[in-house]
Formats: C-alpha cells, sequence, structure tokens
C-alpha cells in the first residue's frame, strides 16, 4: 500500500518472491501463493517486465514445489524429526 518507487515499496517485490520461494516448498497451501503471486503481478508496475515474468515463473514454481517432496528431503538432510 505504499506509494510506489518511494521508500520500503522498492523492496516489496523482492521480499514477496523471496517469500515465496522460501515459504512454499515445504507449505501446503499452493492456493494461497498463487494468489500471492497474482496480487504481486497486479501491483507490479507495466514496465518492470522483468519483475513481472519472475512473479509468473514463481507462480509456477508454486505447483511444482506440491510435487516434490521437499519437507522429507530437508528431514533427511538435517535430521529432524
Amino acid at each position: 500500500m505504499w506509494p510506489g518507487g518511494r521508500g520500503i515499496s522498492r523492496l516489496r517485490n523482492p521480499a514477496l518472491l523471496l517469500f515465496a520461494l522460501v515459504t512454499y516448498p515445504v507449505a501446503t497451501v499452493r492456493g494461497f501463493g498463487w494468489l500471492l503471486m497474482t496480487m504481486g503481478i497486479a501491483q507490479c508496475d507495466p514496465a518492470r517486465r522483468t519483475t513481472r515474468i519472475v512473479y509468473v515463473a514463481v507462480f509456477c514454481l508454486v505447483e511444482i514445489f506440491r510435487s516434490v517432496p521437499w519437507d522429507d528431503a530437508l528431514v533427511a538432510a538435517f535430521g529432524v524429526g
């Protein structure tokens, strides 16, 4: 909601994309991930084409994360659980 191009608004796209890339390999709520990526695209400045493409890529990755057992791999790697 912060005005675009000033202050903290410059960090909103990287922060949201990083959040999705860290959270959705283990989260099971892909619909919410899709919603966040769609909202990210909607708030993104049309001139920032690369950022919009990254949002679409992460949107697709949310589905790919669902099909890969990332949580089992993390448990095996760190011996947790």
